[in-house]
């Protein structure tokens, strides 16, 4: 293999209402690799699609509105970017599901202009619904990577001039070997180097942000999540790699990249345990004299506020923790596989506060079992915690049952409303009805609700109103 191209995708849709309280868009798992393609493979070249889109088609379709063809345009910067790398491997990074049409059509163009490269991808979306990739007409994809994917990047890498032994490796799938996502698919033995960000050039950063990892999976099994079921037994703990999110703050501040925060699913504050000194020697190795972002954030749950860890984390720069919360609907909580209990969320979140860091908090709407009761009920809960001032960021989302969840086939609980349920561009969490009817709330009514949160959102939400107060900028 002489050159690889990394595609960063996302679906280009640039005329949606604001819905996350932070702009992201730095495309840290394309540069990840790149990166590894770069140690393991050879010459590699990067093709952000960063906010949405490429800086070129954000760009033109500020200019020209809704009158400019985003698809012809984004055909046309594809085919140039295959001009100029001539790439012998292609990866198509589509981390999000309602940005798999575009990964399709992305691939489609990159075969036609150049059919002989071989094109991969993976991710979520991609490890559920391998076969529909891999079966579309013509076919475009030559493989896809199942679940966590730098031990079968390796293997193709080192493999790439023998045909035979190419794919042939656990959790990788092709149209002669349509392997369904298993534990089988969780190896991922390789050593993964530190992210080279000098593989972005400055011209191509955008002007989003970007969260550090330091380890990934969760061992809760939310049903509205496919974090623990896609990774399974590929967890990396968090606490081993504090120098390296260190490393990446460092790079990323050089860059000028703004960083919002740790975006690892869940991160145990508690150190009152056996293994107390953990969250706080992670602190200290990774942000401890650093100047972290105005509000840099931790992940955590309810349970695992604990006041030592919320002094820790303040003490070394900490500004901020996020939770899940959901709803306010015990019934739901339960349902959810989520041990919160509403009656301990004033006490826990007060703990935070009490030393000096905010609060931020996910809700969601249109779980099944959501009644407009329990949906009104969640509404007040986010309205009273803000008044309460409990709460500084709020971020509501609508559930989506993604491929991968058992939910996605429950034809009880979900009533399927087409032709939405079958195009992946309607498949996001934000902006437009959800793909589905429950039979105790519409679409449009679980639209509704979600449309009433955002309206506290815009209200009450700090980042909201420090927009307000800049005419837009951040």
């Amino acid at each position: 293999m002489r050159t690889a191209l990394v595609i960063a995708m996302e679906a280009p849709v640039p005329t949606l209402q604001r819905a996350f309280s932070f702009d992201y868009g730095f495309p840290r798992t394309a540069i990840l690799i790149a990166t590894c393609i770069k140690e393991w493979g050879g010459k590699v070249g990067l093709f952000p699609q960063i906010l949405n889109m490429d800086i070129k088609l954000r760009n033109a379709v500020k200019a020209a509105g809704k009158s400019v063809d985003a698809k012809a345009l984004f055909d046309d910067i594809l085919v140039g970017a295959i001009r100029d790398h001539s790439p012998d491997l292609i990866c198509i990074v589509a981390p999000y599901t309602n940005a798999a049409n575009w990964a399709i059509r992305a691939a489609r163009v990159c075969k036609e202009s150049k059919p002989e490269a071989i094109i991969i991808t993976g991710g979520p979306h991609a490890s559920f619904l391998a076969k529909d990739l891999l079966c579309t007409k013509p076919p475009v994809f030559d493989a896809v990577v199942l679940g966590p994917g730098e031990a079968k990047l390796k293997h193709i890498l080192e493999n790439f001039d023998g045909p035979a032994k190419r794919f042939h490796y656990p959790g990788i799938a092709t149209l002669n070997n349509l392997t369904d996502f298993s534990t089988l698919a969780q190896r991922n033995d390789a050593t993964v180097p530190p992210i080279d960000f000098s593989l972005i050039p400055k011209s191509d950063i955008g002007d989003g942000g970007a969260v550090v990892m330091a380890g990934r999976g969760c061992p809760n099994a939310c049903q509205f999540c496919l974090e623990s079921f896609y990774w399974r037994k590929a967890s990396v703990p968090y606490y081993e790699n504090g120098s390296q999110v260190r490393n990446e703050l460092i790079a990323l501040s050089r860059l000028d990249v703004p960083v919002f925060g740790c975006g690892d699913s869940l991160i145990d504050m508690r150190i009152k345990t056996k293994d107390s000194s953990r969250f706080e020697s992670f602190c200290q190795e990774a942000f401890d004299g650093l100047n972290l972002h105005e509000h840099f954030f931790l992940l955590t749950r309810l349970h695992m506020i604990d006041p030592s860890g919320c002094k820790i984390f303040h003490q070394v720069g900490g500004k901020a923790i996020w939770v899940g919360i959901e709803t306010a609907s015990e019934d739901l909580l339960t349902a959810m596989g989520k041990g919160e209990i509403p009656y301990i969320v004033e006490l826990q979140l007060r703990k935070a506060k009490q030393y000096g860091l905010r609060v931020g908090a996910f809700f969601m709407f249109g779980f099944p079992g959501e009644t407009p009761d329990s949906a009104k009920k969640t509404l007040s809960l986010i309205e009273n915690l803000f008044k309460e001032e409990l709460l500084d960021y709020v971020d509501p989302s609508i559930f989506v049952p993604y491929p991968g969840l058992s939910l996605h086939e429950d034809k009880e609980c979900i009533v399927r409303h087409e032709p939405e349920w079958g195009n992946w561009d309607h498949w996001g969490r934000y902006n437009e009805p959800p793909v589905y009817d429950l039979k105790s709330l519409s679409r449009n009514e679980i639209f509704h609700y979600w449309k009433e949160a955002m309206s506290i959102k815009s209200q009450y939400d700090l980042r909201e109103i420090q927009r307000k107060t800049t005419g837009g900028q951040d």
